[in-house]
């Protein structure tokens, strides 16, 4: 709460608005992934969503940060919103800028859709053991 209203009076001094920080903020949520024995195939982990979706009217997703923990694999990531493209994810964690023209509402459910790039069956399944999903936005 103190750094809050630091950076509130260190806003009102450089002369910014202290109504620049009201409709920022960021949630998170993870949860399991799933598995498949077959490349090739792509599936999605379990659906990501906003603890309270309705009060993120008129909010737009910023950027996003996120961390799978997973069985080895050469494997394509995209973190998808419901009602917009997806993003294709450099790696299994770190922080991505959401492109402003393609910016998915706040409130949107998310999932992680994994494709393993190696052909027919795999010695051993893949396995997303968890997938954890931080979305900052601003209104």
């Amino acid at each position: 709460m103190m750094m809050l209203k630091r950076m509130i009076c260190g806003a009102l001094l450089a002369g910014i608005s202290a109504a620049a920080f009201a409709g920022a903020g960021s949630w998170s949520a993870d949860g399991y992934g799933g598995q498949t024995q077959f490349g090739r195939q792509a599936f999605s982990g379990r659906t990501l969503e906003a603890p309270a979706a309705e009060s993120l009217s008129g909010a737009r997703v910023t950027s996003v940060a996120w961390s799978i923990s997973a069985s080895s694999a050469d494997v394509t990531v995209k973190l998808c919103a419901s009602g917009a493209n997806c993003l294709t994810l450099p790696g299994v964690s770190g922080t991505m800028t959401w492109p402003e023209s393609a910016a998915p509402r706040a409130g949107d459910s998310f999932r992680f859709v994994y494709l393993v790039n190696q052909p027919g069956r795999l010695a051993k399944p893949f396995s997303v053991n968890n997938n954890a999903l931080t979305v900052n936005y601003a209104k």
